[in-house]
């Protein structure tokens, strides 16, 4: 009977542990230091302006949760964002994030997005200049910042999705 209590308490103090790692190693991680190389290697892969709010970690879903997301327009098009979006879950490695702050992606999940999709008269879409040209996009990918190096997406997730529907340079738009 001692061997399964000293057991029980083995099990209670392992999963104290557990608990208290989960709750302090959020508080030892800045996520906001890596938001630079997150913006810089995703406008260079979209070639487009991205501006991502406050980053926090979230150790329970794996992630890094950014409260605001804004991916930029071509300007040929609109000065107005392409994308916005209320949260957006990057998915990431946590065992390498904790131990030598290396980001590796996985994911993304948008939170009640807004797409502005845009058409010329002379039916271009401002969804085409996405990437620019492949060439760029991929020798840009991982380029900066070694810790990024391994920045790859396996899923992207949408919810709440909302697109908005007009022509370039017209003030109206269709929902």
């Amino acid at each position: 009977m001692a061997t399964g209590k000293k057991a029980l308490v083995i099990i209670g103090v392992i999963l104290a542990v557990l608990l208290l790692f989960l709750v302090v190693t959020p508080f030892f991680i800045n996520a906001d230091t890596f938001r630079p190389e997150i913006e810089q290697e995703l406008g260079g892969i979209l070639h487009r302006k991205v501006e991502i709010g406050h980053l926090r970690v979230s150790i329970l879903s794996g992630s890094l949760v950014a409260n605001t997301i804004s991916i930029g327009d071509d300007p040929a098009f609109s000065r107005e964002p392409f994308l916005t979006a209320k949260s957006l879950s990057v998915g990431v490695a946590l065992w390498p994030l904790i131990r030598s702050e290396q980001l590796n992606v996985h994911s993304f999940t948008f939170d009640s997005p807004h797409v502005e999709l845009l058409r010329t008269p002379k039916g271009d879409w401002n969804f085409d200049t996405i990437g620019g040209s492949g060439s760029k996009a991929t020798a840009s990918a991982g380029a900066g910042n070694p810790a990024l190096a391994r920045f790859t997406v396996e899923r992207m997730a949408i919810s709440n999705g909302t697109n908005s529907f007009g022509r370039a340079g017209q003030p109206t738009r269709h929902a």
